[in-house]
């Protein structure tokens, strides 16, 4: 459940491998729903349920998971749904994803075939983008 995600789920793993060096990384299976808040210091990727916000430096929502909350990471990358607000540095949203809700961004790309219903905006300040996560719990 919390393993290594097999290579053929979605395309997505492969930009997954190493995250900024931290080499943190959590994957919520597609079996799996989450009611609350996440954080993490790495990457998460998103193949089920997350009803809650999702905080971390990297999050990676799968083509069949349904984000229901705001999501804050430096990099976000969609390719599933996500009701609720996108929040990154660089955000992407593949082909087949959809996301309704507002999204401040330094940088977007926008596949073909993607779905976005809201509010784009690009602060002058990217410090407001950078996800608050909590030092305390950091081991």
């Amino acid at each position: 459940m919390f393993g290594k995600p097999s290579e053929q789920s979605n395309g997505l793993n492969k930009s997954a491998t190493t995250i900024q060096g931290t080499g943190i990384r959590s994957y919520l299976g597609p079996d799996l729903t989450i009611v609350g808040d996440l954080e993490s210091h790495g990457l998460i990727q998103v193949e089920g349920i997350v009803q809650g916000d999702v905080h971390a430096r990297q999050v990676i929502v799968g083509a069949k998971a349904k984000v229901t909350g705001n999501i804050v990471a430096d990099d976000v990358t969609v390719g599933g749904e996500v009701d609720g607000s996108v929040r990154g540095l660089n955000v992407t949203l593949l082909s087949g994803s959809r996301v309704d809700g507002e999204m401040h961004h330094n940088s977007l790309s926008i596949e073909h075939g993607a779905h976005f219903e809201g509010h784009s905006r690009r602060p002058q300040d990217t410090s407001e983008l950078a996800p608050k996560i909590d030092k305390a719990r950091r081991a």
